[in-house]
């Protein structure tokens, strides 16, 4: 063999052996990435209640998920796998069968055998990487988190609890552990407890309602629900007083009805279109529904202070025009068409007649809103709030602190209104009550005031 041949041999060896090499590497480097596979946890868990869910996801998505393992470990060297996975690929050079993977694991505690204490949860996972000797990367979370099935305990530091229909009422109440959801469940409503009135934070104010159309087979009844999920509750002593409400029929024309979907059509596109009869139904259904949802969104960042004192002021020198959960029939065409409740009170005045504030309160809503017109609510604290409709002026903006008897604005047509009138509205957070009680000094004393009086003063009402 000549020289020429043999170093042709020896470069066409070397070019081999690159190419080799190279298509192995091609091959291969991929399955050396050192990149971890991600663990995601849905939410935060504070705590682990009687029972909790454990959702997460896993992913790598490089090589593809190897194994994944979850364990609690508990007081007492306690340790319990729940769960414990290996995913697969199709061969040797394939990615794995499993780029990502979620998880929802219920976790109770006592059907484990842990008892209460800190425990640790941890989730271990590795991809199909070829690192660490062809074992994969790793991936480790680690937590802390207390084990509590013990719900919180409630005293009901208020004793008397007389309630009517479609009106308000306020039970105290301590809870045992600081930081717990908490408030009154009323049948199918829930509202929420609040603490800061009091110089211990556990005691709670509870105003809450009964809607027009609760009786007095509603269940009433205090509930705590800790970091751990774990629900505390608590019974109190009541008595409902059932109301019956005036029913009253209404009579729609075709003018009415141009009139008013004429006034809302700028704003509602959707006035433009089909009969009468559907126009005036997306004003007294769509729309009112939609202004009733703005009214319980006014409340949801109520001050944690008693602004008000007293009984609350009604429009002076005012007749009632229509009552608190009138239940009102329309007419048109000779049939029914549809019904409605009236949630406030209506009082006529004088035209432009001066609107004072109820009570002491903020501003929180100027503005006009649909049916109602131009309207103002005054957040009293604690969730309560008044309202004032179908005004011809507001004199007050958002944010501003007024006393009892300032003015608002002066009485109008504006919305959904037949003449001048104040709508006059008292709401429990997201419900609607009679505005009778809270113009009543006595009821306020009986219900409210003597109440917490009681409590500051240590003892119970």
């Amino acid at each position: 063999m000549n020289l020429k041949t043999k170093n042709f041999q020896i470069g066409l060896f070397f070019l081999v052996l690159a190419f080799l090499l190279g298509a192995g590497a091609w091959i291969f480097i991929p399955h050396l990435e050192g990149g971890k596979p991600e663990i995601t946890l849905a939410k935060n868990i504070p705590a682990i209640g009687a029972e909790a869910v454990l959702e997460g996801k896993v992913a790598d998505p490089g090589n593809g998920i190897r194994s994944l393992h979850i364990e609690l470990a508990g007081p007492g060297g306690k340790l319990a796998v729940l769960l414990d996975e290996q995913y697969g690929k199709a061969n040797l050079l394939a990615k794995g069968d499993v780029p990502e993977k979620t998880f929802s694991i219920p976790v109770r505690p006592k059907k484990l055998g842990f008892p209460d204490g800190e425990a640790t949860l941890r989730v271990t996972v590795r991809d199909h990487s070829m690192r660490d000797w062809g074992k994969g990367n790793l991936s480790h979370k680690e937590i802390t988190v207390p084990i509590d099935s013990r719900p919180p305990s409630i005293s009901v530091l208020t004793r008397a609890h007389y309630l009517n229909q479609g009106g308000a009422g306020l039970v105290i109440y301590q809870v045992s552990e600081t930081g717990a959801k908490t408030g009154v469940r009323v049948g199918d409503r829930f509202f929420d407890g609040y603490s800061g009135h009091f110089k211990d934070p556990n005691i709670f104010l509870g105003f809450f309602a009964l809607a027009h159309n609760q009786g007095p087979e509603t269940q009433l009844r205090v509930e705590a629900q800790d970091a751990a999920g774990n629900v505390g509750t608590a019974g109190f002593p009541n008595k409902i007083k059932p109301k019956k409400f005036k029913d009253d029929t209404l009579e729609i024309s075709d003018n009415f009805i141009q009139t008013v979907a004429a006034q809302f059509a700028p704003d509602h596109p959707e006035l433009s279109q089909g009969t009468l009869l559907d126009r005036f139904l997306f004003i007294n259904r769509k729309l009112r529904q939609a202004n009733y949802e703005t009214a319980v969104a006014v409340y949801k960042n109520s001050d944690k202070a008693l602004h008000w004192t007293g009984e609350f002021l009604r429009l002076p020198n005012a007749a009632p025009r229509a009552a608190f959960a009138d239940h009102r029939s329309y007419r048109y065409q000779g049939a029914i068409v549809d019904d409605q409740y009236h949630l406030g009170v209506d009082l006529a005045s004088l035209a432009l007649s001066p609107v004072p504030a109820a009570n002491a309160g903020k501003v929180v809503f100027a503005e006009a809103m649909g049916i109602y017109g131009n309207t103002v609510f005054v957040d009293h604290g604690f969730g309560i709030l008044s309202q004032y409709s179908h005004l011809s002026a507001m004199d007050v903006a958002v944010g501003q602190m007024v006393k009892k008897g300032d003015l608002l604005g002066k009485s109008g047509a504006t919305g959904l209104a037949g003449g001048d009138h104040l709508h006059f509205g008292m709401m429990v957070q997201h419900t609607f009550v009679n505005p009778i009680e809270w113009w009543d000094p006595h009821w306020i004393e009986d219900n409210v005031a003597s109440k917490i009086r009681a409590v500051e003063g240590g003892g119970a009402e």
